[in-house]
């Protein structure tokens, strides 16, 4: 997880984890809208993706790192990871493509702003 998170933050992008089961038809849902965005420029632009098994991972300090962070829990967790944020922005349940690109969107918008008025606070 760190690893990713450095990357996102060198790139300037968000990383965008979702925490799925196999067994759970809303995360298999969800896993294929984001496939599928996943092939969009604009995703491939501002995203990195990240995708946790929980049933392969429900025992582990990532799975657990990330839950610590959140209220509640439920398969499947979209979780947000953005550059300079101390903690994510955590979406619980299944998202259709719409509302993915939607929430990316403003993130990427509200990103742009926090970062831009930094720079300027630097700057006086």
């Amino acid at each position: 997880l760190n690893k990713a998170k450095e990357k996102a933050e060198a790139e300037g992008k968000i990383l965008y984890m979702i925490i799925s089961a196999d067994w759970c038809p809303a995360c298999n849902r969800l896993k294929k809208n984001l496939s599928e965005l996943a092939k969009e420029e604009y995703f491939k632009e501002e995203v990195i993706l990240g995708i946790i098994n929980y049933d392969k991972f429900k025992a582990s300090d990532l799975v657990w790192e990330i839950f610590s962070e959140s209220a509640s829990w439920a398969a499947p967790t979209n979780i947000y990871f953005i550059k300079g944020e101390e903690y994510p922005v955590i979406v619980i349940g299944s998202m259709n493509k719409d509302n993915i690109t939607t929430k990316v969107s403003e993130l990427v918008i509200d990103t742009k702003k926090t970062q831009t008025l930094k720079e300027e606070k630097q700057l006086n």
